[in-house]
């Protein structure tokens, strides 16, 4: 399970601590990767299948529970779900639950003036919605 996440640099050691916690409490076993960008307060925090299991299902069961919690977790300390690789089509279900909704107004709106007809990357991060017509 891959995290690429931001928090603040002050809340870097909190977070690594406390999301550890939580892979503890809930990974079955799981270890952790983390590694990243300190300086610019981005972190890879992976979630890695214990030794000798199964990696896809095991990720696939544990994901459920600790993911979650690690996006709750970093939502608290006022990070971001989405830090050095950006948003792309598998953030989009985080930006709906942990995103600002101004922004995407506004992201909406930009396409909208750009893109009356909505034949630029159809379907990607950014769709045409009414609130922005």
């Amino acid at each position: 399970m891959k995290h690429d996440v931001s928090v603040r640099i002050s809340d870097m050691a909190r977070f690594i601590e406390l999301g550890s916690d939580l892979v503890n409490r809930y990974g079955q076993g799981a270890r952790l990767s983390v590694y990243g960008h300190v300086g610019d307060g981005n972190v890879h925090f992976n979630v890695l299948a214990p030794e000798g299991a199964e990696s896809p299902a095991y990720l696939d069961e544990v994901s459920a529970k600790v993911s979650p919690c690690i996006y709750d977790l970093v939502a608290k300390l006022d990070g971001s779900f989405s830090a050095e690789y950006g948003l792309g089509q598998d953030k989009l279900p985080l930006d709906q639950n942990y995103g600002d909704p101004i922004k995407r107004h506004f992201m909406n709106a930009l396409k909208n003036a750009f893109d009356p007809l909505g034949v630029m990357n159809p379907g990607k991060v950014v769709n045409r919605c009414a609130d922005s017509q």
